[in-house]
């Protein structure tokens, strides 16, 4: 049972994306189609949604670049180190068919593997 002062799922969903759109409002949004368009493709806009297709070739890096809301499904994962804004860096193993979910975000990713990574991102704008 949910604590009685939850709110619903529903009002706290638009809470949620309230926050992620101020988020972005406050953020130097670059996106990643127009300043990295060798490893990402647009495939389908509709409003205030995306779908973007994400390449990245073994031992190559994107341009750093932002996403809104996002959740991505890896179709082929990968090994790689991801360059967040304030200069720090994580490394992953990228599993295929991982899913994630993130809030808006500054970021280059460099295949550290030998694999190429693909991914297909939902963005909300």
């Amino acid at each position: 049972l949910a604590p009685s002062n939850a709110l619903p799922y529903g009002e706290l969903f638009t809470k949620e994306i309230e926050r992620g759109l101020e988020r972005r409002r406050t953020m130097d949004y670059k996106d990643p189609i127009k300043v990295s368009p060798s490893n990402y493709k647009l495939l389908l806009e509709d409003g205030d949604y995306r779908l973007v297709e994400m390449w990245l070739p073994a031992g190559t890096s994107d341009i750093e670049h932002s996403h809104p809301n996002e959740m991505v499904y890896f179709i082929k994962g990968g090994k790689a180190r991801i360059h967040l804004s304030d200069g720090k860096s994580v490394e992953l193993d990228i599993p295929d068919g991982h899913c994630m979910k993130h809030e808006p975000w500054t970021h280059r990713v460099e295949n550290i593997g030998t694999t190429d990574i693909k991914a297909i991102l939902f963005e909300r704008m």
